[in-house]
């Protein structure tokens, strides 16, 4: 499944290759078009070495986000996550222990 969505002079495109290859990369960048000169790729997977130094060569300003950052960008902005369990960090209370 792959899902193409225009923003603010960009394009973001969402995959789930396993991995995502230098060629998917060089279809986006010719993808973009016109005035659009930023994008973002997200894979639920990984980006191959290829991947990663096209799109850091490219003309055009690409982020690559892969299945790990992804998971830490939806656990930071509480997006598809729940709380499991809540731990409680306790320290000693020192005045406790002070003699009066």
């Amino acid at each position: 499944m792959r899902i193409v969505i225009p923003i603010d002079r960009g394009v973001l495109h969402a995959t789930h290759e396993k991995p995502a290859y230098e060629p998917h990369i060089r279809d986006f960048i010719g993808a973009m078009s016109g005035d659009t000169n930023k994008g973002i790729f997200v894979t639920t997977s990984s980006f191959d070495a290829g991947a990663v130094r096209k799109a850091e060569t490219a003309a055009h300003k690409i982020i690559l986000i892969d299945g790990k950052k992804l998971v830490d960008l939806m656990i930071r902005y509480d997006v598809g996550v729940q709380v499991e369990t809540t731990y409680d960090i306790k320290r000693v209370d020192e005045d406790f222990f002070k003699e009066n």
